[in-house]
């Protein structure tokens, strides 16, 4: 090939012990699209069905594809953890894969049937995001972070991983929170504090939202990468 496009800067580095020369590589980031939201009554209610989804229930959640990557596993540790505090408490998980029966066999074991939630596969899932109060992405490796992208997008304060690319979105504190891959008690202690510091969340949501909106839109990415074919 004449030239390589990665999604991160975090790929870059890694290709050339496997791939090629990394003068040919151009990082180019994934851009998202803009998404009409649903109101959150109405998302919660998709997402929930006929349970209580009343304004007093904090909802977090996840888009992901439900394999070992993604690191779902350690997430319901973490809500299971912060339920004993916060009895309303919900975490939805939106997505569907082949660890599924796994996961619902940890969520039984942990007895929080009440409390985690799979609806499966949900077409257009961004368009759900109002649904939730604080996003969460616990893989425990990624490539850059899409779903990362479409949660700052719709001003959610985001607690995610510090794998591959994700740190080129989300700055410690300042665009989100990041915590080790496989930590629960490190994820149940940053869902805890945006939970208990509802100013700062805000913040931080609205810190992503414009990075996204500067850094990761379709636009740029679609310009970029007609840029290397044209040059």
């Amino acid at each position: 090939s004449h030239e390589i496009i990665a999604g991160s800067e975090k790929i870059k580095s890694e290709a050339p012990a496997f791939l090629c020369n990394k003068d040919k590589i151009t990082v180019i980031y994934n851009g998202v699209p803009s998404h009409e939201i649903a109101p959150k009554e109405g998302a919660r209610e998709l997402l929930l069905g006929n349970l209580e989804h009343g304004e007093n229930n904090i909802v977090v959640g996840t888009i992901a594809e439900l394999n070992k990557n993604k690191g779902i596993k350690y997430a319901i540790e973490a809500v299971g953890s912060v339920k004993k505090h916060l009895n309303n408490l919900i975490y939805v998980v939106i997505g569907e894969g082949e660890e599924r029966k796994k996961l619902e066999k940890i969520i039984k074991k942990q007895k929080l049937g009440k409390t985690v939630f799979m609806p499966g596969f949900v077409e257009n899932a961004p368009r759900y995001l109002s649904a939730f109060d604080i996003f969460i992405l616990p893989s425990i490796t990624e490539a850059l972070g899409l779903a990362i992208l479409e949660a700052g997008a719709a001003g959610l304060p985001v607690v995610a991983t510090s794998v591959g690319g994700i740190p080129e979105i989300i700055e410690d504190m300042k665009t989100g929170i990041l915590v080790r891959p496989r930590e629960p008690k490190e994820l149940a202690s940053a869902i805890k504090f945006l939970i208990e510091n509802k100013e700062k969340a805000a913040e931080l949501g609205k810190n992503l939202s414009e990075k996204v909106a500067r850094e990761f839109t379709l636009e740029k990415m679609l310009r970029e990468t007609m840029g290397i074919y044209e040059s």
